[in-house]
């Protein structure tokens, strides 16, 4: 076992919850994540977009800071979380594409001790899915 520094304790934490296993090479065709992306509206896309971002940066984001990045409310993120884990169920993809979890060795309570999350392999499939849409 290798010790962590207390200050990289949660960012350790969100990669080992997050970012071990794989994804199956042919989980969710390119295409058909570019049109799940098309037929998001721009809070929604933004929202998974900047969860994608964190996931791929291994960065814990709380469902505060998300709102905050979204330009909502907090209760609007959590709302717009489940409608996009329904919308990618719909789509094809995964049932969950994010999910809440309470933040270690937080003393906060509600959205700002709450991360919210993807897996860093899915974020990046979004990231990279968005990148050709804003390149072509």
């Amino acid at each position: 076992m290798v010790p962590v520094p207390e200050e990289l304790t949660a960012r350790v934490d969100q990669y080992l919850r997050w970012n071990v296993g794989s994804l199956p090479p042919d989980f969710w065709p390119q295409d058909a994540i570019g049109v799940f992306l098309d037929s998001l509206d721009e809070q929604a896309r933004s929202l998974l977009l900047s969860v994608s971002e964190a996931a791929d940066q291994v960065v814990v984001l709380t469902v505060h800071a998300a709102a905050e990045a979204t330009g909502c409310s907090d209760r609007e993120a959590l709302g717009i979380m489940m409608e996009l884990n329904d919308a990618a169920r719909i789509a094809g993809g995964t049932p969950f594409i994010l999910a809440t979890a309470v933040v270690d060795g937080t003393t906060d309570t509600g959205p700002s001790a709450w991360s919210i999350n993807t897996t860093g392999e899915l974020g990046r499939l979004f990231l990279d899915a968005s990148s050709r849409k804003s390149q072509g």
